[in-house]
């Protein structure tokens, strides 16, 4: 719901995590559908893509592209960027319990606490800016472009069907891959004082 007495600023901040979690479902649809094209879009595939996490569907789309596509290394570093993407993902989305506004018609939220990779609760405290969070969505929208034109590619080469969109260009460049994500962990005693 949009709340018209918030400044301006925390519009921007909302839209900006909504950009975030919009450009990651697209990312995962293509991810989904790279993998659908190399394996055959057999029914059996379908339904086993459509079951599979984060890990497992870039675990899955490497290993198949290793054995089938002339898209290895395209795929190889796509995957490698899902995976930086992915932490900054569930930290920015899942993690933010709170919306602030700030001083000087600013905004920001708080990220109370997120899960590992290994399904692990890390505690954190942490106040993420727009400008902080100006990086991971640069970096998803730039991956989502790719993984769209890459998508494309795949599907026109070993899938049985060359999904709806423009006439196929040739490939952008390799996506830059991201620094890793490093959260602000705290232990129970210092998130309790804090």
């Amino acid at each position: 719901m949009i709340d018209a007495t918030k400044p301006q600023a925390w519009h921007q901040l909302a839209q900006d995590l909504g950009m975030i979690a919009i450009g990651w479902n697209n990312i995962e649809t293509d991810a989904r559908s790279m993998l659908l094209a190399l394996g055959g879009d057999g029914i059996g595939l379908m339904a086993c893509a459509a079951m599979l996490g984060n890990i497992p569907l870039i675990n899955a789309l490497r290993a198949t592209s290793k054995l089938v596509s002339s898209f290895e290394t395209e795929i190889d570093r796509f995957s490698e960027c899902m995976d930086r993407l992915r932490s900054y993902r569930n930290h920015y989305i899942h993690g933010v319990h709170a919306t602030h506004d700030g001083e000087n018609d600013d905004a920001y939220v708080t990220i109370v606490g997120s899960e590992t990779s290994h399904g692990k609760y890390t505690i954190t405290n942490e106040v993420v800016t727009r400008e902080q969070l100006a990086y991971p969505l640069r970096h998803i929208m730039r991956l989502q472009y790719y993984a769209g034109a890459l998508s494309r590619h795949v599907h026109a080469k070993h899938g049985s069907s060359l999904p709806v969109g423009p006439p196929l260009h040739p490939l952008p460049p390799l996506p830059e891959i991201p620094a890793k994500l490093v959260r602000k962990r705290m232990t129970v005693d210092e998130f309790l004082s804090a």
